[in-house]
């Protein structure tokens, strides 16, 4: 998984983990041990532990061969 993101925010994880939900994209999130980037959605659903903040940059366009430009 590529995200440019993290990289112009100033950190590299040392691993990362490819979610199949939301609710367990937040999972690690909520016990303090990583951090995750969800659709604005998700900030609907409360959890203890997790704290959503906005991005304000703009979203991936997609082309049609499927890679997001950014």
């Amino acid at each position: 998984m590529n995200l440019p993101i993290r990289k112009e925010e100033g950190f590299e994880p040392a691993a990362m983990e490819p979610a199949q939900d939301f609710q367990t994209a937040i999972s690690p999130v909520s016990v303090g041990v990583g951090i995750s980037v969800v659709p604005q959605s998700v900030s609907q659903t409360t959890r203890p532990g997790v704290i959503y903040r906005e991005c304000t940059r703009r979203g991936p366009r997609h082309r049609a061969g499927g890679d997001d430009i950014f």
